[in-house]
């Protein structure tokens, strides 16, 4: 018997991926002396990450799949290299060239952005 929703797909993974982002960001807080920016940038990579391997566990078992647009919201967020080291560690999304090739594009760009915002204090 397979897993059915009623209910918008993105909803459900939306809600995923924003509970799976306030647990760690806030046991970021709690457990690591880490400033809020840290802990947050380690959140969205911990449920990137964790979005991804959830993917790749529904997609084995042939339940509900989390859509594309979410796994890239997560990258996007602030996750890529939660996201990139998903892809790899659990096998999913791998042979798709052109998932790889944009997920490459925001590592650099947001790499890009934090030089630009930490410069002042290099």
């Amino acid at each position: 018997m397979r897993f059915r929703l009623q209910r918008s797909p993105y909803r459900f993974a939306f809600f995923l991926w924003l509970m799976f982002s306030a647990i760690f960001f806030v046991l970021g807080l709690i457990e690591l002396p880490l400033h809020w920016l840290l802990a947050l940038l380690l959140a969205m990579n911990l449920s990137a990450f964790t979005i991804y391997g959830l993917d790749k566990l529904f997609a084995m078992g042939h339940l509900y799949r989390i859509p594309e647009k979410i796994l890239w919201l997560s990258a996007f967020a602030g996750g890529p290299l939660g996201a990139l080291l998903g892809m790899y560690i659990f096998r999913h999304k791998v042979s798709k060239i052109s998932f790889q090739f944009w997920l490459a594009v925001v590592i650099l760009l947001e790499l890009g952005l934090a030089l630009l915002i930490l410069q002042p204090h290099l």
